[in-house]
């Protein structure tokens, strides 16, 4: 039996020297194997990243090559590779859904089903969650907004429902289980 990778955390593309090398052949065999791409780009996108004098030598690296990366994940969506949406930073989870839309260039169509279906299915649980179906879970997202058409909208939390209760109205946690 063959290992196999399920997902990319960050998929940061750096080599050993710290500059972008992209690897095509890789990306083919993401693609044939149905690897989930995370691209975790609140890493690259940090507002003090942009304070380049105050930078380590290792974060001017990230800093530097922090728009080829960008078109390099933008170029793998293109080509049929799917991503998921996450972070491991302190950002708001809304970010890095506006960073895929505004960096990226990936409709915000795109962006929810990377943080809908998509992410669902890198965990293995699409039969579960991650859309909206008879006999899933019934976690929805009542945003002041529509998303479509206003992206600040997924900022603006109305109210939130998990397991289908009632979890979070008025942005206050009503029911914390």
């Amino acid at each position: 039996m063959i290992a196999s990778v399920d997902t990319i955390e960050h998929c940061g593309w750096m080599s050993e020297d710290g500059t972008l090398r992209v690897e095509d052949a890789v990306t083919q065999m993401m693609l044939e194997k149905g690897t989930t791409v995370v691209p975790t780009m609140a890493v690259w996108y940090r507002p003090g990243y942009d304070d380049i004098a105050s930078l380590s030598a290792d974060q001017k690296k990230m800093r530097a090559g922090r728009e080829a990366r960008t078109a390099s994940w933008a170029a793998m969506h293109k080509a049929g590779v799917r991503f998921a949406t996450g972070t491991d930073t302190w950002d708001p989870f809304s970010r890095e859904l506006e960073l895929m839309v505004n960096e990226m260039k990936l409709s915000v169509m795109d962006t929810l089903v990377a943080a809908t279906r998509n992410s669902a299915i890198a965990l293995g649980l699409e039969d579960q969650i991650g859309t909206v179906a008879p006999g899933k879970q019934a976690d929805l997202v009542l945003l002041d907004g529509d998303p479509l058409t206003d992206l600040g909208a997924l900022r603006r939390v109305a109210r939130v429902w998990r397991a289908g209760r009632q979890a979070v109205a008025g942005g206050q946690v009503i029911d914390a289980d």
